[in-house]
């Protein structure tokens, strides 16, 4: 069973609702404190700061026995950090408050609760006139498993941050992971629990599924922007949890055979009239050495009337000599290291949440770090190098269209692939020929430009030229590789076609064969750019908050 949500979390998701339709932002001052349901891992250790970073003496007293102090490792008393605050820790039974001073200023406050094993907690932290500047809710959930060592858990979190007062940006985010093991070797019994496999050869199956929303308000209170994300890792993998090398695999490591990635992005941009300015789609999915494709999707208003729209896709496959970029592994995703993964006992959902995230639920970014790291690096952009590809299958393509008046007015579209040569080489070895004079290319590019201009929202004259390698042998029986050219036009109700075969290779014959990919990698460096930005604001928040 989930565990329940504090009554304030309902307040927290109508307050989205709210901003998603336009009404104006709250202001601090009649937002309810809002709680944050932890589990009991997950805040073990939590922002307490007080054994490392202590750089005086620490006061204690004896909370009598509170699971914050034999399960979470707190210990009431003040300490002094290593920025110079102070940090004051009080334990009640199963409640306790943090209380973090900047000289004589409040700047950090935590209060928490534990009942019945469930963790409630509250973190707001304040600038230094004593202003409310950022919220965090989140909570833990476990749900009841199905199967003997099965399992899943969800983390929530709600994040606030506020600008003199009012709700200048909030963050609703969640990850659902599910994790299930089986044991590799024979143990004489059907394991009842995971330390029934503790220290074995596992066989492991991870999926974490991730959803949130942003919103940004202006200072006027209005919704700016609005963006959506979800990303899931699914992975089966072999885990040795011996202290020894075992099944090839090092001690207390993973070998991950199957994995795949998905990952979207929406964002929608309003003017100041409040109407849509900007639509963006984003999606990128990934089967580990096999394929990654990725399609977007752009949609420009002015004054809420469409008058661009851009449509891109490309996909790419492995081959022997080309590896397709990396995309973020489970262990990133959930923000572990390998070694803490690999443990001799497998961890639970619930447990692989508070290892990683549940540490830093206050980080806007904990749940997209790896992903926001790969897109900085530029690996995300599948068409940056696409065009380069001479060993591998790929296809691409970019059609940008213009509007007036609600009505299409032209529309151009780029086209470019290389595809496996299936035709068989029948002429075969020839004698006076080099040894290679003779082989068939492996691959074939092929490329397409279209126009297509419209008169009253009606089409009335394109133009379409298709061009594609062929091999073709000649009367030794030697292949060179030539390109066909089908040029396509009609006017109205006439339509007039021509073909050629020109003994050249579409490099040399398309100059603008790389078109559709230079078109979609800089679009899509644009949205990377503007997704990378939203987090970097976020992150910056954050760090002028804590500082002195």
């Amino acid at each position: 069973m989930i565990q329940a949500i504090a009554p304030s979390s309902a307040g927290i998701a109508t307050a989205a609702r709210t901003a998603s339709t336009g009404t104006q932002r709250r202001t601090a001052s009649h937002l309810a404190a809002d709680t944050v349901t932890l589990s009991p891992e997950s805040l073990a250790k939590s922002r307490t700061r007080a054994s490392s970073d202590a750089s005086a003496a620490t006061e204690t007293d004896d909370a009598g026995g509170s699971l914050w102090e034999t399960k979470y490792g707190l210990k009431a008393g003040t300490v002094f950090l290593e920025n110079g605050h102070k940090q004051k820790i009080t334990i009640d039974d199963n409640k306790m408050e943090i209380l973090e001073y900047n000289g004589s200023k409040l700047v950090r406050k935590e209060t928490g609760n534990i009942h019945n094993v469930n963790v409630t907690k509250d973190i707001e932290e304040y600038d230094t006139r004593g202003a409310l500047t950022k919220r965090v809710h989140a909570e833990l959930s476990s749900f009841i498993p199905t199967e003997v060592n099965s399992s899943r858990a969800e983390l929530r979190r709600d994040i606030q941050w506020f600008t003199n007062g009012n709700l200048s940006k909030e963050m609703h985010d969640s990850m659902d992971v599910h994790a299930s093991y089986r044991c590799m070797e024979f143990i004489g019994k059907e394991p009842e629990n995971l330390d029934d496999i503790s220290g074995r050869l596992t066989r492991d199956n991870l999926t974490s599924a991730y959803v949130g929303t942003i919103i940004k308000y202006s200072d006027l209170g209005k919704v700016t922007q609005e963006t959506t994300v979800t990303q899931s890792v699914k992975t089966t993998s072999d885990t040795n949890r011996h202290d020894k090398v075992f099944g090839g695999l090092q001690a207390h490591t993973t070998n991950g055979f199957e994995q795949s990635n998905h990952f979207s992005l929406q964002q929608v941009d309003f003017d100041n009239d409040g109407k849509i300015s900007c639509q963006t789609s984003f999606s990128d999915s990934s089967v580990k050495y096999l394929s990654q494709a990725q399609q977007l999707n752009i949609r420009r208003y002015n004054k809420g009337e469409l008058v661009q729209e851009s449509q891109a896709s490309c996909k790419q496959e492995a081959s022997k000599t080309h590896r397709l970029a990396e995309r973020p592994t489970i262990f990133e995703s959930l923000a572990m290291s390998e070694a803490d993964y690999s443990a001799a006992t497998p961890l639970d959902a619930q447990s692989l949440l508070e290892h990683g995230h549940g540490k830093q639920v206050d980080d806007a970014q904990t749940f997209l770090g790896s992903t926001i790291h790969t897109i900085s690096s530029g690996d995300f952009n599948l068409a940056k190098n696409i065009e380069k590809t001479n060993d591998a299958e790929y296809s691409i393509s970019m059609e940008n269209t213009l509007y007036q008046d609600g009505k299409k007015t032209i529309s151009q579209k780029d086209t470019a692939s290389l595809q496996k040569n299936h035709v068989p080489d029948k002429a075969g070895f020839q004698t006076c020929t080099g040894l290679t004079e003779d082989k068939d290319p492996a691959y074939l590019h092929s490329s397409s430009h279209s126009v297509e201009l419209y008169k009253n929202g009606k089409l009335a004259n394109a133009t379409t030229v298709d061009m594609q390698e062929t091999p073709v042998d000649d009367a030794r029986g030697i292949t060179r590789t030539e390109t066909s050219v089908s040029t396509t036009s009609s006017v109205g109700d006439e339509t007039a076609a021509s073909q050629v075969l020109l003994q050249e290779s579409l490099d040399e014959v398309d100059d603008k064969r790389t078109t559709a990919a230079q078109k979609m990698e800089r679009a899509t460096k644009q949205t990377f750019d503007d997704f990378y930005k939203l987090f970097a604001d976020t992150d910056e928040t954050s760090q002028d908050t804590a500082e002195p």
